[in-house]
């Protein structure tokens, strides 16, 4: 198959995805509030809103479950800002509430969050979620001030932490309808059956130029350019939906799995080139499995290819079936 797109078209699309995730982390925030809140925080030159002027971001406030519009959640006398920098629990009134650092650790990374902007994390707000986390974490215990290697600790500890391998539905025997009748026949009519699904929804597009169309989308900040790729999803959607509904010869069956999942997993592979823009460690997930993806497209192709050839069954290009051993590599 000649569908590998360059390395160079490659680390380009991942070094954009790169530059898109870090502002995406550093300008993440809640919902807007009255520019009456906006302050300068101490250690920074950065603009923040803390709506109720507590000493805490209106982000932060999300983070320890605190009221933005409250300044003292707890309603013990002392601000919330300053019950975190003491060490003191700022949704627990006192006099009986300090905080160790396994409780300010529950506290923040978990549990059902105020900001429905948490909930159903995607991998980029997950990163972005754990390094505040963590970052609030350093920030209570060191008494407000981080130095510049605790601050490149947190971010290599949370990229550790960070999974960019590629999560797709698989399918097993159970999911494929099959038949005893495994005559020369009835394999080559399923193969024309599987061959019309890919007929009806060819994509007419390469590897490389569907990762131009992703750099462009992402170089222009206009989502508008990613319409084709929206197109792509819903061509292997029907593919799949399709192919469960054939009925497979049972000496086929791990032939017809395998093709299910590559499809599964090319699907969930360019699903996160679309969502890019909302979850851009998401695409960069994608783009460093895409060469992976080609190779598994490569591989079935052979398989495909191998299963025929031993029945001693061929197609002419007139054929549906042509387009299951040759046409599939669908870029």
């Amino acid at each position: 198959m000649k569908f590998l797109p360059s390395k160079k078209i490659i680390f380009l699309v991942i070094f954009i995805i790169v530059i898109v995730a870090v502002f995406a982390i550093l300008n993440r925030k809640s919902e807007p509030k009255s520019p009456a809140g906006e302050k300068k925080t101490g250690n920074t030159d950065v603009e923040i809103n803390d709506s109720d002027n507590d000493g805490l971001a209106d982000w932060e406030e999300v983070l320890w479950k605190t009221d933005p519009n409250n300044p003292d959640t707890d309603s013990d006398g002392t601000n919330d800002g300053e019950e975190i920098r003491t060490g003191r629990n700022p949704v627990l009134a006192g006099p009986d509430d300090k905080m160790e650092a396994g409780m300010i650790n529950s506290i923040v990374p978990t549990g059902e969050k105020k900001s429905s902007s948490f909930n159903e994390l995607n991998r980029t707000q997950e990163f972005a979620q754990k390094f505040m986390s963590q970052y609030l974490l350093q920030k209570s215990l060191s008494g407000g001030a981080l130095s510049e290697t605790a601050k490149e600790q947190i971010i290599n500890s949370t990229l550790d932490e960070t999974p960019l391998e590629l999560t797709f539905k698989t399918y097993g025997a159970s999911d494929i309808k099959t038949t005893a009748d495994n005559s020369k026949e009835r394999i080559k009519a399923y193969g024309n059956q599987v061959g019309k699904i890919i007929k009806e929804n060819q994509i007419g597009i390469n590897g490389e130029e569907m990762l131009t169309i992703i750099k462009n989308a992402v170089t222009s900040g206009d989502k508008s350019n990613l319409g084709e790729i929206e197109n792509i999803i819903n061509k292997f959607t029907k593919i799949i939906e399709g192919a469960l509904k054939i009925e497979v010869p049972s000496n086929a069956t791990d032939l017809h799995k395998e093709f299910l999942n590559t499809t599964s997993k090319l699907t969930e592979n360019i699903i996160g080139f679309y969502r890019i823009f909302d979850d851009p460690i998401g695409g960069l997930a994608s783009t460093s499995e895409f060469g992976t993806v080609m190779k598994d497209l490569d591989s079935l192709e052979k398989e495909t290819n191998s299963y025929f050839e031993k029945k001693g069954i061929t197609y002419q290009k007139t054929d549906d079936g042509y387009y299951f051993l040759y046409k599939y590599s669908l870029f």
